[in-house]
């Protein structure tokens, strides 16, 4: 959020020196729930231009964007023109939403993607030819300060090279428990006209209700949630059994039922061949026990079990090629990889797992089961590897070390590139969490 303020800051500044709009075209990337309508609409209101939008979810005539020609049956200006003269405005805040959703069709219809080149180029929309209107009459769309959302950037390069792209991450388990306590609680309470007073959430059954009851990105299920919890009391407080309650942890599941999910715990003891790797989800991080064991077999080779995708089938390949380069470097009998088979498990094998961040936990796992020697249950690591053992950057560092924290981990191993960001990661966990980065595996 910090990024996106001052992205604002800086664009309004540049507005207020140049003494006149400025063409901007910000694109606000990031998974459902996140806010990103809501912080458009903010944006509106800190710039003090109105606010339209339009959804281009499963638009696949380009005529949509660039209008229909009159000489049509039914014929009449694309969804830009309409937008525009609905909120008649010349310089107002125009949010495309759902800007990834486009179907990309090939046909007579054209492709509507390509349509918003020239809406959203500053070089060429002061001169916007809609064909409902004609060539005769362009229309100036450069004093709109145009605002994109999108799931995944899955768009053509030429369309995102006009695009300021500003990442929104998923919220963490802090973010999302302030979020209803100081805003959906309040909201929610003056929707169905009670007082603060007559419901009291205890801030431990919040907490419950984000970790048990609901895995997302955003607080859409949290908002549903806290709105069932009071609609059951309404039922009650009518059929007059109670006029006040108190949500707490040990009341949440009468109205809740049981719980829907639970987030991994640490094991109790180490174990051979067993490492905990870090991973990244897109409602944010949690630990991942890696599962290592090899036996007898004539021909020696690596199997792969626990839904693994291409990448982290590959940072298994490469860590398994590693260590055979260096086995004497840690202590592995020779003979060992001709005479017997390795086995990698990743638990949940109902769950899809990617991505190339597990590289050191996966050479930790393999070197743990050839050695005998166990791995602390308390340390977690996360860090793609290279052949020759270099430990390269990961994503999602901040929610991987939350996930870390709350699983009970007591020491995390990252990659020494990643320090510029550990600022990011929330200042009470880094003082309980032991942080240690490395550029070689060998300091793993």
């Amino acid at each position: 959020m910090s990024e996106i303020k001052g992205r604002i800051i800086e664009y309004l500044a540049a507005q207020q020196k140049a003494g006149k709009p400025l063409s901007q075209v910000i694109c606000l990337v990031g998974p459902p729930g996140v806010g990103k309508t809501s912080l458009a609409t903010s944006i509106a209101e800190a710039t003090g231009r109105k606010f339209i939008s339009i959804s281009l979810g499963g638009v696949r005539d380009v005529a949509e964007i660039s209008g229909h020609r009159r000489t049509y049956i039914g014929a009449m200006p694309g969804k830009i023109i309409q937008a525009m003269k609905k909120v008649q405005a010349i310089n107002p805040l125009f949010l495309i939403d759902e800007i990834d959703k486009m179907s990309s069709y090939y046909g007579h219809q054209g492709d509507p993607v390509y349509a918003l080149l020239q809406v959203l180029d500053p070089s060429e929309n002061k001169k916007f030819v809609d064909n409902y209107l004609g060539e005769e009459i362009p229309y100036n769309l450069s004093e709109v300060m145009f605002v994109c959302t999108a799931n995944t950037l899955d768009l053509p390069l030429p369309l995102l090279d006009r695009m300021e792209i500003i990442h929104l991450s998923s919220y963490t388990e802090m973010e999302k428990f302030h979020i209803a306590k100081d805003y959906l609680l309040p909201e929610i309470l003056k929707k169905y006209n009670l007082s603060s007073e007559q419901i009291i959430f205890e801030d431990s059954a919040i907490t419950d209700i984000i970790k048990y009851y609901t895995r997302e990105a955003g607080v859409r299920e949290l908002n549903r949630k806290i709105q069932l919890i009071v609609r059951k009391f309404i039922v009650q407080m009518i059929c007059n059994k109670i006029q006040t309650i108190t949500i707490t942890s040990k009341n949440l599941p009468d109205y809740l039922k049981k719980r829907k999910y639970e987030f991994t715990q640490k094991q109790k003891n180490p174990q051979i061949g067993v490492v905990v790797g870090l991973a990244y989800t897109g409602y944010g991080g949690d630990i991942l026990p890696i599962e290592v064991v090899y036996y007898p077999r004539k021909e020696g080779e690596l199997e792969l079990t626990g839904n693994l995708g291409d990448i982290m089938k590959e940072s298994a390949h490469i860590a398994f090629s590693y260590i055979k380069a260096n086995q004497k470097k840690f202590g592995i009998e020779s003979g060992i990889f001709s005479q017997n088979g390795i086995h990698i498990h990743v638990p949940e094998g109902a769950i899809p797992k990617e991505g190339p961040s597990a590289g050191i936990a996966l050479t930790s796992a393999i070197i743990s089961a050839l050695t005998g020697k166990k791995v602390p249950q308390d340390v977690g690591m996360t860090g793609e590897i290279t052949l020759h053992g270099h430990v390269e950057a990961i994503g999602g560092l901040k929610e991987k070390a939350i996930a870390a924290h709350r699983s009970g981990l007591k020491t995390i191993i990252i990659p020494k590139a990643n320090e510029k960001d550990i600022e990011d990661i929330p200042l009470e966990i880094r003082q309980e969490l032991k942080i240690i980065m490395a550029k070689e595996y060998e300091e793993v």
